[in-house]
């Protein structure tokens, strides 16, 4: 059993053509192996071996065969056709690939069936056929007569019968080997026949192609499988059944059938093509008389037939696809190598021809040693040992041409292990990109001279640029300080004033001074921001806030003149999350911005401030801030400019409204640097909407609101709950000393006077205070090591200090709250925020325990 074969090798498989037939031996014995892997349970086969042996077949048997047949008769129809079936056989083998990975199981039963049917359909048929041309051109003949010769042969029944029992192989196979193994079992002969019906029932039923058998005399349908219902059914014929005749079968090809059956009676089994032109299918039939041991006449005729219309297109597409292929490599400005394992070329593009100075025929005698300049003993093992391990491989070499000279190429090689190995060698012609290569490196050398020459320069003009970037931070700083401490002052007194009791003309008169100290703070802000923006100097700062209280803050701080101008100013902001950081004076400084503006150039309606959640992620969220308005509007030529520097919507509207133009270019820069952008939309008479977005993070804990809220009037609860608290003020300017002690004592508050660093420490030393207000530039002692003596004494450790200073930017902050401070106020100081922040401080720390003493 174990050295069964369901294809004997035998006289009438050959072909006539030794080299050819040898080939064909090869496949049937692999054949062979799978049928008895499916009978005998032996092993299994190893897909990857299989798989080399088919793709082996593929490459050299069929340059080999194709080459024969071209050589007799080229561009002949019968070679046209013959290489559509090779190329449909590589499509199969590529299925058979992916098919191994899906379903390993039906990679093995779709492979025996396909080569067994390849056996038969090609085989024996189309290859035999040829071969037998070839044999009578061999032996004189002309090309009819020897085509006429081989049809003779050809049509003898027993190449037809074998074709027939071929094409049902693959399922019959099965059932014979249970009835062997039921022989054996002992069981009786009709069970084991009945079983045997039923398995090739179920096999026919189960196969994909399309069997049945008619009567010989009306040629009604004996028997049908499930792919021919399946069949008429998917073509909207009626439904079959025994007894069916022709003309319901195959609509509108009745005759035609009959004499089909009619040809098998007269002639026996033969195979065709058959189009079926009212469904543009195409079917290769197989049709033989069925005629029982000892009769002369036939039971019925069977017909096998298989639905190719899909493998025709194949086989169109893939003829398509090679001539393209050979397209791009005769067209393609790279030469191009097919060898074998041995270094012999197999195959040049025109291009290769063209650099070498070679033809075509002279290349196929060479070998790459003959070529390749570099080339030693043992080259192409070298390369063919390094491609197998690495997959391809990119050098570059000299070869020869023909006349002897050398020409530089740059080599991309593939390497396939089938035949003894196949090579595929693309070469570029680099000559002109080498000339570059040297004349870059000569230029690089004369570059890295001039370099070297200007390095020098550039360290000098590096060491000024970096002295003047440190004067001009130096100089932002001290002017901040310098112009806010003055405007400390003036809206200092002007509430000091105001609080006296003044009239009605002189109440007018100083809130034109606070406008006007109010405007210069503005444009002192928006020069020193931009300037810090452009040098990359600003910085955003990351602590706790809340942005509904946040938008409520700028509301509250434009209602007083949006109320003046009987306009509605409102907020809405919808659910958001309790836990965010970003930097809330950025955000309220662009809200401001856009706020201001809209009140100022809104007569009459409304103005919303809305923020709107645009992406949530895990660690942060993207809000989009907005403010509308219904205002004069913006044309819409004007937009795009809007947020550039020192730009406005026209020269009449800075001589009517005023400003700077450079709000809305800081609010897009301050936008950019928290992650989003900043736009606006308008429509002329019928308002404005300004956008930004900002990213910002969530928080690690609840961020609890301050206490009080900024619309709180502070000062009557200082007075109820702090009265008497005592407080050290450091401040060097004694305008703002006497400002500050007078608006303490307003609030209830008594304080002591530290006119720099080193009184502060003392007093601090001296004394006890709840709270420390504590200026960051003073002379002797600055206000950040005041701050860091004070906290290392231990009656400090968690007494408040405020920084009340004129620098005004975020890594003043920062400078402070590391020193050691709580807080940070800058200067001009509003009176209420002030009070607002002095109340939120003093409740805090009321309302944290003492630490035990140590």
């Amino acid at each position: 059993m174990n050295a069964v074969e369901i294809f004997p090798w035998s006289e009438s498989f050959n072909i006539g053509l030794p080299a050819i037939d040898a080939q064909h031996q090869h496949l049937v014995e692999l054949l062979n192996a799978l049928a008895r892997q499916s009978i005998l349970q032996e092993q299994r086969l190893d897909a990857e071996q299989l798989l080399q042996e088919l793709v082996a077949y593929t490459v050299y048997h069929f340059q080999t065969e194709e080459g024969v047949w071209h050589a007799h008769f080229p561009d002949n129809e019968l070679e046209r056709l013959h290489r559509a079936e090779h190329e449909a056989f590589i499509l199969k083998v590529q299925a058979l690939t992916a098919e191994r990975q899906s379903d390993p199981e039906l990679f093995f039963a779709d492979a025996r069936a396909f080569l067994t049917q390849w056996l038969a359909a090609h085989i024996l048929q189309s290859d035999r056929n040829l071969g037998l041309i070839v044999l009578g051109l061999q032996d004189g003949l002309s090309f009819p007569e020897a085509r006429l010769r081989a049809e003779k042969i050809m049509s003898s029944s027993h190449r037809l019968l074998i074709s027939l029992v071929l094409s049902t192989y693959e399922k019959l196979s099965g059932v014979a080997l249970e009835l062997m193994r039921e022989i054996e079992q002992g069981k009786q002969i009709g069970e084991k026949l009945a079983y045997s019906q039923a398995q090739l029932k179920a096999t026919l039923d189960s196969s994909s192609d399309l069997v049945w058998t008619v009567d010989i005399d009306n040629f009604a349908l004996t028997m049908l499988n499930r792919g021919l219902q399946q069949y008429c059914e998917r073509q909207g014929h009626p439904p079959v059944a025994l007894g069916t005749l022709p003309e319901a079968l195959f609509p509108g090809q009745a005759e035609i059938w009959r004499a089909l059956y009619r040809r098998a009676i007269s002639e026996g089994a033969f195979s065709c093509e058959h189009e079926l032109l009212a469904e543009q299918r195409t079917l290769v039939l197989s049709i033989a008389p069925v005629i029982g041991e000892g009769r002369s006449t036939p039971y019925c005729i069977a017909v096998f037939a298989r639905d190719i219309t899909n493998n025709r297109r194949i086989e169109r597409a893939l003829r398509n696809s090679y001539e393209s292929l050979r397209s791009i490599l005769d067209t393609t400005l790279d030469g191009f190598w097919h060898s074998d394992g041995e270094g012999r070329l197999l195959e040049v593009n025109p291009t290769y021809c063209q650099l070498s100075g070679y033809s075509r025929e002279e290349l196929l005698q060479l070998r790459i040693p003959d070529l390749d300049a570099n080339a030693q003993p043992g080259f192409v093992n070298e390369r063919i040992d390094y491609l197998m391990a690495h997959g391809r491989e990119q050098f570059e070499t000299l070869h020869r041409r023909k006349d002897g000279s050398l020409w530089p190429v740059e080599v991309s090689t593939t390497y396939l292990a089938v035949d003894g190995g196949q090579i595929f060698v693309f070469m570029r012609d680099i000559s002109a990109r080498n000339r570059s290569k040297a004349e870059l490196e000569q230029y690089q050398q004369q570059l890295e001279q001039l370099v070297e020459k200007r390095t020098q320069a550039l360290v000098v003009a590096k060491d000024a640029a970096e002295a003047a970037n440190r004067a001009k931070s130096s100089f932002l700083a001290n002017m901040s300080h310098e112009i806010r401490t003055p405007l400390n002052a003036i809206s200092g007194m002007a509430h000091l004033i105001r609080r006296e009791g003044i009239s009605a003309r002189q109440a007018g008169y100083l809130d034109k001074l606070e406008d006007a100290s109010s405007h210069l703070l503005n444009i002192i802000n928006a020069v020193l921001d931009l300037s810090k923006i452009e040098a990359d100097k600003l910085l955003i700062d990351e602590i706790d806030l809340n942005i509904g209280q946040l938008l409520e803050i700028v509301a509250s701080m434009l209602q007083h003149k949006a109320r003046a101008k009987n306009l509605s100013l409102h907020c809405e902001v919808p659910p958001l999350p309790s836990r965010l950081r970003g930097d809330p004076t950025r955000l309220q400084q662009a809200l401001l911005n856009y706020a201001s503006n809209a009140l100022k150039f809104t007569e009459q309606g409304s103005i919303i401030l809305r923020v709107d959640t645009l992406e949530e992620r895990p660690d942060d969220l993207l809000l989009r801030f907005s403010v509308s308005d219904t205002g004069i509007g913006i044309p819409q030529e004007t937009l795009p400019k809007l947020f550039s520097a020192f730009e406005q919507a026209d020269n009449g509207t800075t001589r009517k409204y005023g400003g700077t133009g450079l709000g809305l270019a800081i609010t897009r820069k301050l936008a950019e640097l928290m992650g989003g952008s900043a736009g606006a939309t308008s429509t002329l008479g019928l308002g404005s909407c300004f956008w930004f977005t900002a990213r910002l993070k969530r928080a690690s804990t609840a961020v609890h609101e301050l206490s009080p809220s900024a619309n709180v009037d502070a000062a009557p609860l200082l007075r109820r709950d702090f009265a008497g608290r005592h407080l050290l003020v450091a401040e060097d300017d004694p305008i703002n000393r006497e400002i500050t002690l007078i608006l303490l004592e307003d609030a209830g508050l008594t304080a002591d006077i530290a006119e720099d660093g080193v009184q502060a420490v003392r007093l601090a030393t001296e004394n006890h205070y709840d709270l420390i207000l504590m200026d960051m530039q003073m002379p002797n002692l600055d206000g950040l090591e005041a701050a860091r003596r004070i906290r290392q004494l231990p009656q400090y450790a968690r007494v408040p200090i405020l920084a009340m200073t004129a620098n005004a930017f975020v890594e003043d902050r920062r400078r402070c709250l590391a020193a050691g401070m709580n807080d940070f106020i800058t200067k001009p100081v509003a009176p209420d925020a002030l009070f607002a922040k002095l109340l939120a401080v003093l409740s805090e720390a009321e309302s944290t325990p003492e630490e035990p003493a140590h």
